[in-house]
C-alpha cells in the first residue's frame, strides 16, 4: 500500500527502533525539500536512527518517538541550508581538518569504546558516514558562533545590569571548607560490617595523622577496594570538597549533650529496621541529624589542614573529614573579576537568539518545507 506523506515518519521510526531504514528502491520517498533540493529516506535515516538511540527510551510512545524523528529531520535540513548560507558569506568548512578530527575521534572510539568505532556505529544504527556528518554539524556550529561574533555588541550597561540582578550568585559568604571521604556500609543494621568499617577508617586517620598516607590516598585506596561492581556505588558521590556558610552552623558547646538531645527527639529507632519502611526512614533520619550535629562540632573545633580524630557516621557508612579552610568574613565577588565571564554569557546568550531567528530566515529564504507538517492528500 503507497504510504502518505503523514505517515512517512513514523514509519521511519519504526525502522530505527527495529533496524536499519531499508530504502524501498532508490533513495526511498522524498520526505523535505529545501532550495529545490530533494531529501530522501536514506539522507536521514543515520541522523533519525541516532536521536532516537539517544533521546527515547522504552517507555516513549510512538508519538514521541515520531517527534524525535521530526526534529532530527528539521536539523538536517538546518544544518544544510546554514552551509550555504555561510558558504555564500565567505565561511566554509576546512575539509582537511575535518578528515583530522574524524580520525582522531574514530582513533578515540577505537582505544576507548569497547568494540571500537565499527561497534559504536552498531550501537547508535548510523553507517561509518554518520560522524563525518555530526562532526560537520558541529564546524558548521562553530563557523556560526565566528560570523555572529562580529555582529554581537555587549554593552557595559548590560554587564553592570546582569551583575547587579545575579548579585547572589557573586556572594562570597564566611565559612568553613572541608573535605570527606566515604567508606560505605552496605547494611548499617550489620554490626559486624560497622565495627569493620569503623575500625578500618581509625586506621586511615592514625595514617594520615602519622604522616604515613594523605587524605586522596586513602580515599583512592577505598575505592579501589570498594568498587561499584561490588555494590559500592556512594563512595565517589559522597566524597570530596563540601562548603558550610558559617550561618548554618550551629553552635555545639558540648557534642555529647548534643547528640542525646537529638535522641529524645526520637522514639523507637531501629537499627535493623527493613530499607523503605517508616521505622528505617526515622532511622536514617537520626543519623543524618547526628552526622550533621558532629560535622558542625568538628568545623569549630579543628585546626585547617587537620583531619577529625575519628570517623562520623552517617546514613551512607563512615566519613573521615578534613578542614581545608576557614573565611571569618562575608563579602562580593567584584565586578572587576567576573567581568569577562558575564561577557561572555551574555555573548553567548545574544548568539543562541541570533541563531534562532537566522535558521526561520532560512527557512523563508531556502523555501524549505517538511513534508510531514502537510496535511496528506
Amino acid at each position: 500500500m503507497k504510504r502518505t506523506k503523514k505517515g512517512i515518519c513514523l514509519l521511519l521510526v519504526f525502522s530505527a527502533i527495529l533496524t536499519m531504514l531499508s530504502a524501498c528502491g532508490g533513495k526511498g520517498e522524498i520526505i523535505a525539500v529545501y532550495n529545490n533540493i530533494p531529501v530522501y529516506e536514506e539522507d536521514v535515516e543515520d541522523i533519525i536512527n541516532y536521536y532516537i538511540a539517544t533521546n527515547a527510551t522504552v517507555n516513549s510512545t510512538d508519538e514521541e518517538k515520531s517527534e524525535i524523528a521530526k526534529q532530527a529531520v528539521r536539523t538536517y535540513v538546518n544544518y544544510k541550508v546554514l552551509e550555504l548560507d555561510l558558504k555564500d558569506k565567505g565561511y566554509t568548512v576546512d575539509e582537511k581538518k575535518l578528515k583530522e578530527t574524524l580520525e582522531e575521534t574514530i582513533a578515540y572510539l577505537d582505544e576507548n569504546f569497547e568494540g571500537g568505532y565499527k561497534d559504536w556505529c552498531t550501537m547508535y544504527f548510523v553507517s561509518k558516514n554518520f560522524l563525518k556528518e555530526e562532526l560537520r554539524r558541529y564546524e558548521l556550529a562553530d563557523l556560526f558562533n565566528e560570523y555572529a561574533s562580529d555582529m554581537v555588541e555587549v554593552t557595559e550597561e548590560e554587564i553592570l545590569d546582569y551583575y547587579n540582578a545575579n548579585g547572589m550568585e557573586y556572594a562570597d559568604p564566611a565559612g568553613y571548607t572541608w573535605t570527606a571521604v566515604l567508606r560505605e556500609v552496605l547494611d548499617l543494621g550489620d554490626e559486624a560490617e560497622c565495627e569493620t568499617a569503623k575500625a578500618e577508617m581509625e586506621n586511615y586517620i592514625r595514617q594520615i595523622n602519622g604522616g604515613y598516607m594523605t587524605l586522596d590516598q586513602a580515599k583512592a585506596d577505598i575505592l579501589s577496594k570498594y568498587t561499584e561492581e561490588d555494590g559500592y556505588t556512594q563512595t565517589s558521590l559522597y566524597s570530596g570538597e563540601n562548603f558550610t556558610q558559617m550561618t548554618d552552623v550551629k553552635d555545639i558547646p558540648d557534642l555529647s549533650a548534643a547528640l542525646e538531645e537529638i535522641k529524645q527527639g526520637y522514639e523507637d529507632l531501629d537499627p535493623d529496621a527493613e530499607p523503605g519502611t517508616d521505622a528505617y526512614k526515622t532511622y536514617m533520619s537520626y543519623l543524618g541529624d547526628c552526622f550533621q550535629t558532629e560535622v558542625y562540632y568538628a568545623l569549630q573545633n579543628m585546626e585547617v589542614g587537620e583531619v577529625y580524630e575519628k570517623p562520623l557516621l552517617s546514613f551512607a557508612g563512615y566519613f573521615i573529614i578534613r578542614l581545608d579552610k576557614v573565611k571569618e568574613t562575608s563579602g562580593f565577588t567584584s565586578l572587576e573579576e567576573v567581568r569577562d565571564e558575564i561577557e561572555a554569557e551574555l555573548r553567548n546568550e545574544k548568539i543562541s537568539d541570533m541563531f534562532a531567528d537566522y535558521l526561520a530566515e532560512l527557512n523563508d529564504k531556502y523555501e524549505i518545507q517538511f513534508l510531514f507538517d502537510l496535511s496528506s492528500t
